[in-house]
């Protein structure tokens, strides 16, 4: 009897240690191929396919660990990329092209308090793995993209983007690590509810990670929008 008692009280202390990751999450693996610091950029003059060039300005608060963008010629904040730490924030480059932000809100108002601007909320798996992207407006979610392949370097190369009831199409995408460009592709389709899911993009980064030009394609149309870098600040571990 004394002896199953022990063994009782031994599985007891094993379920109780597997089970503090039910009311805790188990952490993510740490971030492979990370680095000391990080040069970001705090100004560029920002060129648009249509309409004349503008300067905006960054900054990034470590107490936050929000990265926050104004808009062109303006002092208003537009967009917020929010960390779950600091390290997020400065390993995010050292893979060209990868993305490690908790969320990014793109704000209807000024400093993002309040209105239907859109959010992108981040989802990773247990290696740190971007493994999908939810498209918010209004706390209701637009579109989401599912990742289900990575490359070596843990970026998503094929996955799903779709809305939920009407439409899903698949999406490729594609890393030139010598041009610093990330390229999305959705699959052709000619279901009418599936056209504002296809649309295309390609992003390109300098060394430091900061975007220099973005284009979006769809509906045979494109835009492009050019950012030339004129000022930045560093922040290290």
């Amino acid at each position: 009897m004394r002896n199953r008692r022990l063994i009782g009280l031994g599985l007891v202390a094993l379920m109780e240690a597997g089970c503090g990751s039910a009311s805790s999450p188990m952490a993510p693996s740490p971030v492979a191929n990370g680095q000391a610091c990080r040069t970001f950029a705090t100004q560029w003059t920002e060129t648009f396919t249509f309409g004349q060039p503008a300067t905006a300005t960054a900054s990034f608060d470590s107490a936050n660990r929000v990265y926050s963008e104004t808009a062109p010629g303006t002092s208003t904040v537009v967009r917020r990329t929010i960390y779950q730490s600091v390290g997020d924030f400065i390993d995010e480059p050292a893979v060209m092209g990868r993305i490690l932000a908790a969320r990014r809100e793109s704000c209807a108002t000024p400093a993002c308090v309040g209105g239907f601007g859109q959010v992108d909320v981040y989802t990773y798996d247990q290696q740190r793995r971007l493994a999908a992207r939810d498209s918010q407006a209004g706390g209701f979610t637009i579109s989401r993209e599912t990742y289900s392949g990575w490359d070596t370097q843990g970026r998503p190369v094929t996955g799903t983007r779709s809305q939920s009831g009407l439409c899903t199409l698949p999406i490729v995408l594609t890393y030139d690590d010598a041009r610093r460009t990330v390229t999305t592709e959705p699959g052709q389709t000619t279901n009418i509810l599936c056209l504002s899911l296809a649309f295309a993009s390609a992003q390109t980064f300098d060394a430091d990670g900061n975007l220099i030009n973005d284009t979006g394609s769809g509906g045979g149309t494109s835009t492009t929008t050019t950012r030339t870098i004129t000022g930045t600040d560093r922040i290290c571990k």
